[in-house]
């Protein structure tokens, strides 16, 4: 595997190993793409490895949530696909980190992580 890298600049990708593709297609160019996600990654403290060689980032986020992006080339020019996989740890940890990284790499929005604190208190105990 490559040495651990802050930004992800893959070298190339490889196309959907399947026909059915359920992932998010990115109209964007490669880097653009890799360097929403590592960003998103930095801004929401989640520790990733980048592979430039095989456009994998294998990713720990909060309660020990692993979870791989892999990055596609689509069926048209210019589109990636981009495919998360959880590999262990909390579900719905992946799934904010899932919606986080996937309007990230779409639309180029990184959301910031929510304070915990926040989380703790219910609406209620705010007024």
């Amino acid at each position: 595997m490559s040495s651990i890298m802050s930004n992800w600049i893959p070298h190339h990708v490889n196309p959907y190993p399947s026909d059915f593709i359920e992932q998010i297609s990115c109209v964007a160019v490669l880097l653009t793409v890799a360097h929403r996600i590592s960003e998103c990654n930095r801004i929401r403290s989640v520790e990733a490895e980048y592979d430039n060689d095989t456009a994998v980032a294998n990713c720990v986020a909060s309660n020990n949530t692993h979870f791989r992006v892999m990055l596609y080339q689509g069926e048209t020019q210019g589109t990636i696909i981009v495919d998360m996989r959880r590999m262990s740890g909390s579900s719905v940890i992946f799934q904010e980190e899932y919606h986080a990284i996937m309007c990230a790499a779409k639309f180029g929005e990184i959301w910031p992580r929510e304070n915990l604190e926040d989380l703790k208190t219910s609406p209620s105990d705010k007024e």
